[in-house]
């Protein structure tokens, strides 16, 4: 959630046009590329578009897991920071989600579920949509979707493993990208 407030702040203060928002376990592995530019520049920076969240789709694609927001940009703009406040107030409430009753400010999959909340309310017409692989590529424990040349690889789902695990895991991952 900081990273939401963050951006927010962001927005408010500073004189962007977008915020880009990569979370601390996605990995840019081809910094040779600029997808995001491209992202940006295709929706999101569109003149007189109506695009407000630019994200890139999950690995798999549910009602409760429409996007990924390890790569998430932001428009600057009033109708911004109303989605935002809009998601600070969805995850200060309980939802019951696939038989689950969580509390995305602390729980399940925090933002991507008020995200996916948000959705289900307002539709997708503010959302544009980055098919996975193409800003990040899933790696979790037991398997990856990321292969080489992808722009970035984003270790999702460690939250899990012990850290010495998790740190392994990233050091084998990067060790296997220099060889």
């Amino acid at each position: 959630w900081n990273k939401l407030a963050h951006a927010r702040n962001a927005l408010v203060a500073g004189a962007y046009e977008a915020v880009v928002c990569i979370d601390d376990d996605v990995l840019i592995t081809e910094p040779g590329q600029d997808p995001i530019f491209e992202a940006l520049a295709g929706s999101l920076l569109a003149p007189g578009g109506t695009v407000l969240v630019l994200a890139s789709r999950d690995e798999q694609i549910s009602a409760r897991v429409p996007l990924n927001t390890g790569v998430l940009a932001l428009r600057r703009g009033e109708d911004t920071l109303r989605l935002l406040d809009e998601l600070f107030r969805i995850a200060r409430r309980l939802a019951l989600v696939d038989g689950h009753i969580w509390l995305p400010r602390i729980s399940g999959l925090w933002d991507q579920d008020a995200f996916a909340q948000y959705m289900q309310i307002h539709g997708t017409r503010s959302f544009a949509f980055v098919e996975h692989g193409v800003l990040q590529s899933i790696v979790r424990a037991h398997s990856t979707n990321w292969r080489p040349g992808d722009f970035a690889a984003h270790f999702s789902g460690l939250g899990d493993l012990d850290p010495e695990r998790r740190m392994r895991l990233i050091r084998e991952f990067v060790h296997n990208l220099r060889t």
